[in-house]
């Protein structure tokens, strides 16, 4: 059947190669379009409520005894690690370094402070050309990149918000036989998450009513006040501050002395480098958690998933900023756990498409030889759909829309554990999971 039969005064040759055909029902996806941006509302609803795992809790109050002593703590860190920069034994520390989740869409309860803890370079780090000045370009295929706390800090220092994430997808994607259409979807959802994040950090850093999560000082800032040195990871204001190369005149001839150049000018709180990483992590966990890392960018080394290396790439963002000096640990620790609620939220938009009936991770298709579609008996079963078919998915899919700007409150929510009557198997796991990679 033709979607335009008795429509059109002369028969015209239709479509009808036979073989495996690439997701018809893309066709009819944006009769319920779902991705957009995450709303505040959306996000308060969780983070400002303390009865949900994924509540922003405050920053370490100075006025306390305990507040002053733990950010005193904190800043004890940031000397240390400013004084180890340079040093190749001190970029990993694992320690007890957690796994900050349950599935990448319930953190834990507390937020926990991890002193000392760096996670290993995360091998994703590999795909990535090298940031100039900030890693040993001279190395084997597959060798570390990053050798050094500076190095991580200036890998992170100047990249346009989420790029190494996107590096990170263009490889993972070709592992997958997905359509096109779904494809930009992935991508989709990876920038709609990052952007998404990087505004609910503003939104804490800037807005928040909320006593203490908003307006932290610096690093820096707290440095001043109590009389001491510190050295914030800075050396190359033209790249870092476009005043400097607009207006020549604005460059510094006699700074005020607590004038600290390489500290970004936003509050600290919450980190949104990690903020992001949080978000992006969750999101490529969510399709590509439990593959196996590529034996090129292991080098014989112990075996490990895409989602452990998510995991330590999020963390070696955020701890990026700490190694630099402009982000206390609470301040990473708490981003992390703020981009991991915005990309639950754009998950279930995306498990919302046609009423639910979308699946996330399609299992992959059995390789069918082209070849062996020249045989119509191997091939017959996989003709195009008629055009009514997909007309009666399309009106199924937009019969399950949700509201304009809402998520289907009617759909599992992908950020929560499936009833325990309804939990996947392993090998399902792909799938369905919400364990996939804990970030």
């Amino acid at each position: 059947m033709s979607c335009y039969d008795g429509k059109y005064p002369c028969p015209v040759p239709e479509y009808a190669l036979k073989g495996p055909q690439v997701e018809p029902e893309a066709s009819f996806w944006n009769h319920c379009p779902q991705l957009r941006m995450v709303s505040i509302k959306e996000l308060l609803d969780i983070t400002d409520n303390p009865g949900e795992p994924g509540y922003f809790y405050p920053y370490p109050d100075p006025c306390t005894p305990e507040g002053a002593e733990l950010i005193a703590k904190e800043f004890k860190e940031l000397q240390d690690l400013a004084s180890r920069r340079d040093d190749p034994c001190s970029l990993v520390n694992p320690g007890e370094c957690p796994v900050l989740t349950e599935s990448p869409c319930k953190p834990l309860e507390k937020l926990p402070f991890y002193f000392g803890c760096r996670a290993p370079i995360s091998r994703l780090l590999n795909l990535t050309p090298p940031a100039l000045g900030a890693v040993q370009v001279n190395r084997l295929p597959g060798q570390q990149v990053i050798r050094t706390g500076r190095g991580l800090a200036r890998l992170f220092e100047n990249e346009t918000p989420g790029l190494t994430y996107r590096h990170t997808l263009d490889y993972l994607i070709t592992t997958r036989n997905w359509s096109p259409p779904r494809q930009a979807l992935v991508w989709a959802a990876l920038d709609v998450a990052i952007a998404s994040a990087l505004q609910a950090a503003w939104y804490y850093k800037w807005l928040s009513p909320r006593p203490l999560t908003s307006r932290r000082p610096r690093p820096s800032e707290y440095a001043a006040d109590h009389g001491v040195k510190f050295n914030v990871l800075y050396d190359r204001p033209d790249e870092l501050n476009p005043m400097y190369i607009t207006c020549p005149d604005a460059r510094p001839c006699s700074p005020n002395p607590g004038f600290s150049p390489g500290t970004p000018r936003h509050p600290a709180y919450p980190s949104g480098h990690s903020t992001y990483a949080g978000a992006a992590s969750t999101i490529l966990a969510y399709f590509f958690g439990n593959d196996p890392t590529p034996a090129a960018l292991t080098l014989g080394m112990a075996s490990t998933t895409i989602g452990e290396e998510l995991r330590n790439m999020a963390d070696n963002i955020g701890t990026a900023r700490m190694w630099g000096g402009v982000h206390w640990r609470s301040d990473h620790e708490a981003g992390l756990r703020l981009g991991q609620v915005v990309a639950c939220l754009v998950l279930r938009q995306l498990s919302s498409i046609c009423g639910g009936n979308f699946n996330l991770c399609p299992p992959m298709p059995a390789m069918v030889s082209q070849c062996k579609c020249r045989d119509t008996d191997v091939c017959k079963d996989d003709a195009p759909p008629p055009c009514k078919d997909l007309m009666i998915g399309a009106e199924k899919c937009q019969a399950g829309c949700a509201p304009c700007g809402e998520s289907n409150v009617d759909v599992q929510d992908p950020c929560k554990p499936p009833p325990p009557a309804d939990l996947a198997s392993p090998e399902t796991l792909d799938a369905r999971s919400v364990q996939q990679g804990a970030v």
